[in-house]
């Protein structure tokens, strides 16, 4: 998906006049406040409210200083670089120099589904006509899981695409087909399947995430006079963290 640029003086979150305006990788503005609380509940990265590209605070730009709420250092190469869910080692896609693979290395997985022959899955699982194009910032292989399966898919056909800033897959999809060849799925990077650059895990693991502090229904009467609700849960939660 395309980034399209904003064109509206309002938040498409508060749906006020901008406050300290921040703008996506996507192109998308909005107060600092909005953005970040939104992307705070689901640990520092999330999808976009306008577009739905997936992004994190690292990217997320304060307009008034030109400088990420979250600095991080640059990320400027996929060759080398590790994409996780949540940890390292558990379907984590990485891209060193030579063959990419998915890594099934974590305890985690241990507790997961024997692959249908009743052997378990091996460690490293290596793509098959894979091809990374740094130039698009895109990726595409497939996983053979063939003379078995697992859990009924003998191959899966993967297609990511990676933000500017290389820090989420953000597009994308994986289409998985069963053993007669007829497709039995796809999932999309970006929504069902959300990965992020295993450097981020440093940065944003200890830095930006907080709990929702939730309001009691008489603090409802400290409502500001044509202020959103919205607005006044942001002001709210920032006054009492």
């Amino acid at each position: 998906m395309a980034a399209v640029c904003d064109d509206t003086s309002d938040c498409a979150i508060c749906l006020s006049e901008f406050t300290r305006p921040c703008r996506t990788v996507c192109s998308h503005t909005f107060c600092r406040e909005c953005i970040v609380r939104a992307l705070q509940t689901t640990g520092g990265y999330g999808n976009c409210p306008v577009c739905r590209q997936f992004v994190g605070l690292v990217s997320v730009v304060d307009e008034a200083v030109g400088e990420a709420l979250v600095p991080s250092h640059p990320r400027s190469a996929l060759h080398g670089s590790v994409w996780v869910q949540q940890t390292v080692g558990s379907a984590s896609y990485h891209f060193p120099d030579e063959a990419a693979y998915i890594s099934y290395e974590s305890k985690e997985c241990d507790q997961w589904p024997a692959l249908d022959n009743g052997t378990r899955p091996p460690r490293r699982k290596y793509f098959v006509n894979a091809k990374l194009d740094e130039e698009t910032r895109t990726f595409v292989g497939t996983i053979d899981w063939s003379p078995t399966s697992w859990q009924g898919a003998v191959r899966w056909e993967y297609m990511m695409r990676f933000s500017p800033d290389l820090s989420t897959i953000w597009s994308g999809q994986v289409r998985v087909f069963r053993e007669d060849g007829v497709l039995s799925r796809t999932d999309e990077f970006g929504h069902a399947l959300k990965y992020i650059n295993a450097e981020l895990l440093e940065v944003l693991t200890p830095r930006v995430q907080r709990a929702v502090v939730p309001v009691p229904f008489q603090d409802v009467r400290a409502r500001r006079p044509g202020e959103s609700f919205l607005r006044f849960l942001i002001r709210y939660a920032e006054n009492s963290l």
